[in-house]
């Protein structure tokens, strides 16, 4: 399994680096404003939501499977701290407003992350998709650091996965046929 670098992540095809909360708000914004728009096409193609599953602390690889799922696709993405109405404290609310927006959503990503991997919260909101979704429309993105290594744990290897061929171009995978679709096809499954 081939894994995509922090690094790559960082460079010049997915632009800048960001590196705080704000510029993150303000590029989901941006996504959002572009699946709005996209919807006012005349063509009527389905906005397809995705729980985005990640540690809060990492900003970058969040924004890059923003830039990655919303090349030609219309993705709504949900991001659990721009919903104003979870509680500040993380509680017995958090995870039930967490639970319903994972069964609202048409799709479940996991930013594979060694921090989202040890995550509590990460752990169960994969629990939770798990249970609520089938497994073809759970998406395991492994990220590595840039040292190239990822950590990840026996049970993602259940689920399809992105991965990045020799010339860069991101597809999925699904381990237990070796199956290969592109993240369209996966988002329209």
């Amino acid at each position: 399994m081939a894994f995509t670098k922090i690094t790559r992540l960082k460079g010049s095809i997915y632009g800048s680096s960001i590196t705080n909360s704000y510029s993150a708000k303000a590029e989901l914004s941006n996504v959002k404003r572009k699946a709005e728009s996209r919807n006012k096409s005349p063509y009527g193609t389905k906005v397809i939501s995705v729980f985005l599953s990640h540690k809060h602390d990492e900003i970058v690889e969040m924004n890059a499977a923003f830039k990655i799922l919303d090349r030609n696709t219309r993705v709504e993405f949900y991001v659990d701290w721009q919903d104003e109405s979870m509680p500040e404290n993380p509680s017995y609310e958090t995870a039930d407003k967490l639970r319903k927006a994972i069964e609202k959503c048409d799709k479940f990503l996991l930013l594979a992350t060694d921090g989202a991997i040890k995550s509590r919260w990460c752990n169960w909101e994969l629990g939770i998709g798990d249970v609520e979704k089938f497994e073809k429309d759970i998406l395991i993105y492994p990220i590595a650091d840039s040292a190239g290594q990822f950590v990840g744990s026996e049970y993602l290897e259940r689920y399809p996965y992105i991965e990045e061929d020799y010339n860069g171009n991101l597809y999925v995978k699904r381990r237990r046929d070796g199956n290969q679709m592109s993240i369209d096809q996966w988002l329209r499954l």
